[in-house]
């Protein structure tokens, strides 16, 4: 996974599985993985010119939803989807420092229950 945005977070992404954020979406991409969604969202800066704060991925339909919140920023707004499977993810490295664009981001990931 390829990156002009890292962060020394050792936890770029938490994971939660069939979990969605409502209300917040702010572009959505065709992404035939995780990885290339975590991409769009590491580097919407740069390709929408927002800071994505979270993903939702729905690999069935190959969609990736960048979002301007996180769960933590909207608790009330994080719910159940019991209908499509989905992953829902939160961008750790938003809001931090970022390092070089030749650097290659390995993508540790927290899977919460």
């Amino acid at each position: 996974l390829q990156s002009a945005r890292i962060c020394s977070s050792p936890f770029q992404f938490d994971v939660h599985e069939q979990k969605i954020l409502v209300g917040f979406a702010r572009e959505v991409v065709a992404a035939d993985s995780l990885s290339l969604c975590l991409a769009a969202c590491l580097n919407a800066f740069d390709s929408f010119g927002f800071e994505c704060e979270s993903v939702m991925y729905y690999p069935v339909d190959s969609e990736c939803i960048l979002n301007t919140e996180d769960r933590l920023d909207r608790p009330d707004l994080f719910v159940d989807e019991l209908e499509d499977k989905v992953i829902y993810l939160d961008n750790n490295c938003a809001g931090c420092m970022f390092l070089s664009r030749q650097c290659l981001l390995e993508c540790y990931i927290i899977i919460r229950a």
